[in-house]
């Protein structure tokens, strides 16, 4: 999986250029994607919040307020995923 590790979108909040952010559900908790990329670790597996408020801390320190999109399909209270 492709996409941008902790320290690149670091760069890319001092330089002001994230245009983008959004907060996707999952089984495992949420992926936080930045420009249409994903947030990932150094192994570039996707990085997953088990809680929102998590993901909303990690974003509040990059600089950030706001997300463009949350998006919840595949995502239930507990970490379980949605059917249907």
């Amino acid at each position: 999986m492709s996409g941008y590790t902790h320290k690149q979108v670091m760069a890319l909040a001092e330089t002001g250029a994230i245009k983008s952010v959004e907060l996707r559900g999952g089984a495992g908790g949420f992926g936080l994607f930045i420009n249409g990329q994903a947030l990932v670790s150094q192994r570039k597996d996707v990085r997953s919040f088990a809680k929102a408020e998590t993901a909303f801390r990690y974003i509040l320190e990059l600089g950030l307020d706001r997300i463009d999109l949350v998006d919840l399909h595949g995502w239930q209270t507990g970490g379980a995923a949605a059917e249907g």
